[in-house]
C-alpha cells in the first residue's frame, strides 16, 4: 500500500464509521433492515461529501491520535531501543536521553526505508497493517462515543432500539479494545521488527556513524 492511499484511507474511514453509525439516534422510526442496506454501501459512503467532512473534522480534533497514543508508543519505543542496541558506543549511551527527547530516532529510521528497496516493500505491508490498526482504533473511539450518546438518549426519550444499539456499541467497543487492537498491535511490533533486523544486518556502521555525528553535534 502507498503512503498515499494510506493518507486518504486514514481520512475516509472514520467519516464512513460515523455515517454509519449514528443515523438511527435522530430518526424516531427506525428500519433495521434500510439501516444495515444503507451501512453495506461502502461506495455510497466513500462518495458521499460528508464522509470527508467528518473525517476532516476527526483529524483536526485529533480523536485518533489521542486514542492510539498508548499503542504507537509501543512501536516508536521498539524502534528506538533497538537502533540504540546497534552501538554499544560509550559516546552514544551517554547521549541516550538526548537521542530518545525529539524524533531523530524515528527520522533516522524512516530515511534507512525511504533508500533501500526491500525496506520499501516491507513497508507496504506495514503500512497495510496500519490502516487495519488505525480502522479499529477509529471503531473503538466512535463505538465509545456512540454508545455514549445512544444510551443517554434513550434515557430521555425511551425508545428501545437505542438502547439495544447502543448495548451493541458497548460489546463492538469491548471487542477491539481487549482482543483486536492488542493482536494488530503485536503485529505491527513484529513487521517493524522484520525492518529493524534488515536495517542491523545491511546498515549497522551507517547507524552508528550517524548516531555518533548526532551524539558529538556535527
Amino acid at each position: 500500500m502507498s503512503l498515499e492511499a494510506l493518507k486518504r484511507w486514514r481520512l475516509i474511514v472514520p467519516g464512513m464509521l460515523i455515517v454509519a453509525a449514528f443515523p438511527p439516534l435522530f430518526h424516531a422510526g427506525f428500519d433495521a433492515a434500510s439501516w444495515l442496506e444503507g451501512v453495506g454501501s461502502t461506495k455510497a459512503l466513500a462518495d458521499a461529501a460528508g464522509v470527508v467532512i467528518l473525517g476532516v473534522l476527526y483529524y483536526i480534533f485529533g480523536i485518533r491520535d489521542r486514542f492510539w497514543r498508548k499503542w504507537l508508543s509501543q512501536v516508536n519505543e521498539q524502534i528506538r531501543n533497538t537502533l540504540l542496541g546497534m552501538c554499544p558506543d560509550k559516546q552514544i549511551q551517554a547521549k541516550t536521553d538526548k537521542l530518545r527527547s525529539d524524533r531523530t530516532l524515528m527520522h533516522m529510521f524512516y530515511r534507512f526505508i525511504d533508500i533501500d528497496p526491500t525496506l520499501q516493500e516491507k513497508a507496504k505491508r506495514v503500512r497495510f497493517n496500519g490502516l487495519i490498526w488505525t480502522s479499529v482504533i477509529d471503531a473503538w473511539a466512535i463505538s465509545l462515543f456512540g454508545s455514549a450518546a445512544y444510551l443517554a438518549t434513550y434515557l430521555l426519550v425511551d425508545r428501545i432500539h437505542l438502547a439495544l444499539i447502543g448495548l451493541g456499541l458497548v460489546a463492538a467497543s469491548g471487542f477491539c479494545r481487549s482482543i483486536l487492537i492488542p493482536r494488530l498491535t503485536k503485529q505491527h511490533l513484529d513487521l517493524s521488527k522484520e525492518q529493524l533486523e534488515f536495517i542491523e544486518l545491511h546498515y549497522r556502521q551507517d547507524v552508528c556513524s550517524e548516531l555518533r555525528r548526532i551524539a558529538s553535534g556535527r
